[in-house]
């Protein structure tokens, strides 16, 4: 099985920058999914130009927040573009500038018809879906002091299987852990693995089970019960 990635290995072996931030990466395998009827697409590397539809939401220190459809610019590119944020990605790194402070980002790539790929292996049984190899988030570029904090959610699956382990369409960043509370660039970059869906708009929300629904309901009463000890 080959490797997706279009990168000579002899660039991959080179250092982009050196790494000030910490980043957490979590992944809540166990929440909502989607599932999809006909799959990964067989050309696996995904460009700015196949994210046609993702939507992008920008939160900020202030308490402001805006959400920005993603579009096809030229070539290879597509973007999102705010009042206070611009982010665009042709096929090797998002390239996300902000005017004022940041201090959260979610991109939701299943309205984009795409999944992130978090694994690095190709090994039978974890190439899930015919995705190959994978990569999770990590700063490409203009790497900020503090913590950054991701999470992947809204697990993907195949129709008739179980939901993977390395595949969402959501990705969350979290950047208040930075030094002033958030991020203020005009250079940052970003990877995180994409694979685009066979076809459009084939994924469904899978319900929670109904165990899983009564838990949050008892969880909820509990909740209230006690607040109602309270007052």
């Amino acid at each position: 099985m080959f490797n997706k990635f279009l990168v000579p290995a002899v660039f991959l072996a080179l250092p982009c920058t050196s790494m000030a931030s910490t980043v957490n990466i979590d992944y809540d395998y166990n929440g909502s999914h989607l599932q999809s009827l006909h799959g990964i697409r067989e050309d696996t590397v995904t460009r700015g130009r196949d994210l046609t539809g993702m939507v992008v939401t920008a939160s900020y220190l202030d308490g402001t927040s805006e959400t920005v459809i993603w579009n096809r610019t030229s070539g290879a590119w597509g973007q999102s573009t705010g009042s206070d944020f611009s982010l665009i990605f042709g096929w090797k790194a998002f390239e996300l500038s902000v005017t004022k402070t940041l201090v959260a980002l979610s991109l939701d790539a299943a309205a984009g018809n795409s999944i992130f790929d978090t694994s690095t292996s190709t090994q039978a049984g974890i190439d899930t879906y015919g995705t190959k190899g994978g990569y999770a988030f990590s700063v490409y570029e203009g790497d900020p002091e503090g913590v950054i904090d991701v999470t992947y959610s809204n697990a993907f699956a195949l129709t008739g299987h179980e939901r993977a382990t390395d595949a969402y369409t959501l990705l969350s960043i979290d950047f208040s852990g930075l030094e002033g509370g958030g991020l203020l660039s005009d250079d940052f970059q970003f990877r995180s693995d994409l694979d685009s869906l066979e076809v459009a708009g084939d994924l469904t929300p899978v319900p929670l089970p109904a165990s899983m629904l009564m838990f949050a309901s008892a969880f909820g009463l509990l909740g209230a019960q006690r607040l109602r000890k309270k007052t």
